[in-house]
């Protein structure tokens, strides 16, 4: 069942899940038609969800995002991430956040739970962070020497 689960306007937090599984289009080899084509009917599924009155009064410029696939087996990292990129480019064109630039909303925290076969669904969570926050990808890359 598509539904939000819990709303709140200030400081914004949404939490809702959809029935089925996003399709993870950045790894397949697809016409950019039919990637475009599917890109719409994603965002049109969860702009049903997110109806306007739940969106924020402006897109928020700074957001954390918890992404969760319920699905009977597990994919890899790589697809687990792609497999929500329609879903973040969807909340960024409703007007849920402002852009999916790593200065708006870092790195979205990803997870799987085990459903049961033909039960896919996945959950998502958007928390408002202050303006001001930092969203750091500061790494410190070992010596070549290091012993």
């Amino acid at each position: 069942m598509n539904r939000v689960i819990h709303f709140r306007s200030e400081p914004y937090f949404l939490h809702f899940e959809m029935d089925g599984l996003p399709t993870n289009l950045v790894n397949a080899r697809v016409h950019w038609a039919v990637r475009a084509k599917k890109n719409r009917a994603a965002t049109g599924a969860l702009g049903a969800v997110i109806k306007r009155h739940l969106r924020p009064p402006r897109p928020l410029k700074k957001a954390f995002l918890f992404m969760l696939r319920e699905s009977s087996s597990a994919p890899d990292f790589d697809g687990l991430v792609g497999s929500f990129k329609g879903v973040i480019d969807s909340l960024r064109y409703l007007g849920v956040i402002e852009n999916d630039r790593f200065e708006n909303i870092g790195f979205p925290r990803y997870g799987h739970r085990r459903a049961p076969a033909k039960r896919g669904k996945i959950q998502v969570v958007v928390i408002q962070a202050p303006e001001e926050h930092v969203f750091s990808a500061d790494l410190q890359l070992p010596d070549a020497d290091c012993r």
